[in-house]
């Protein structure tokens, strides 16, 4: 199963987003 890159860079950018959203409610 080949994963398309530009999901992986979605899922990168999406993972950042919600990372940095609960280190700002901290």
């Amino acid at each position: 199963m080949r994963i398309p890159g530009g999901l992986v860079v979605l899922w990168i950018f999406v993972n950042v987003i919600v990372g940095g959203t609960v280190l700002c409610q901290k």
